[in-house]
């Protein structure tokens, strides 16, 4: 549910950007998007690492 969620939301933002901005924007827009992604993901893994070395000591 949450991947169509998610995938209405950034189709829904991201015509708006395009139609408004156009190719240029769009392309900024999906990058941020991207890096944004690959900091929650590192983030997330992070975290699960210092969780288990907490539980392990």
């Amino acid at each position: 549910a949450t991947y169509y969620l998610g995938s209405s939301v950034g189709g829904a933002a991201g015509a708006w950007v395009y139609g408004h901005e156009g190719w240029p924007w769009l392309i900024a827009v999906v990058v941020a998007w991207l890096l944004l992604a690959v900091a929650a993901v590192g983030a997330g893994t992070r975290v699960r690492a210092v969780r288990r070395e907490l539980v392990a000591s």
